[in-house]
This record gives structure tokens, sequence and C-alpha cells, in this order.
């Protein structure tokens, strides 16, 4: 792209460019939300577990903490990540995609802990099929849909 700059070369202004979208700084950005989103999986398990009847059965208060521990790590170390780049890009989209990243990951571990899992009837039907043979289940062994 000629004439893009990613305002890294010498001599290059040191003013903050909050107008200008260069590939530099959209591919940091992008590459902030990944790596913020795997720390959050460094730190805490996944969704799926956090509202799971093992989670919410044995020891949830310390859970909860554990939980929110690895949520206030893993946040400071996102908008850590999104300042670093933001400055080295010169622009602050990196720090505001680590930001929203950081949102959404609390909020969903916040909703998994507000809402555990359940023994809903999945032979709903939605789209008008049967959704009980593919019902993901945590169990060893698999479970085979039910005789009518």
């Amino acid at each position: 792209m000629a004439g893009t700059s990613t305002g890294i070369e010498s001599g290059s202004s040191s003013e903050v460019s909050t107008t200008t979208l260069d590939s530099a700084t959209i591919g940091m950005t992008i590459l902030v939300i990944g790596s913020s989103a795997g720390l959050y999986s460094s730190f805490c398990p996944s969704w799926f577990t956090v509202s799971s009847d093992f989670f919410n059965t044995k020891g949830r208060t310390g859970n909860e903490r554990r939980i929110r521990e690895g949520e206030t790590a893993a946040t400071a170390l996102s908008l850590l990540e999104g300042a670093g780049s933001a400055v080295i890009v010169k622009n602050p989209l990196p720090l505001i995609g680590a930001a929203i990243i950081s949102v959404v990951m609390v909020a969903g571990y916040e909703w998994a802990m507000a809402n555990p899992s359940s023994d809903e009837d999945l032979s709903g039907d939605l789209l008008g099929v049967s959704l009980y043979p593919w019902r993901a289940h945590v169990s060893t062994m698999p479970v085979l849909p039910r005789r009518r």
C-alpha cells in the first residue's frame, strides 16, 4: 500500500494518530484481541466448565473467587498489552480492542457463573429436528437417544 505509514519509521512524527487506520494499526489490534482472549483461557477455565454441575457443586465459593482472580489478572495484562501496542503504532485502537475483549470475556464468565447448566430437554423442535442425538455431554459414555 503505497503512501501508508506505520508510524514506526525513523523520523516519524510522535503525534498520536486517531484518524488514520493503516495496516500496522489494524494488524496490531487484531493480534491484541486474539492474544487477550488467550490470556483469559490461561487464567480461567472455559465458559462451559464454569457453567457445569461440577463447578457449581464442589466448592462454588472458592471457584468463584479463583475465577474473579483470573479475570483480574487477564484484564490487567490485556490492557497493558493493548496500551503497549497503542504506543508502538501511535493509535489508541489496540487499547480500545483490549478493553472491548476484556468486557466480553468478563461478561461471559460472570454469565456462566450466574447461569449454571441444567438438565434441559433438548428434544425440542429447532427447525423441526430432534437435537437429542447430538446433545453434548461431559460423561465418557455416549448417551443414546431416548426410545419412545
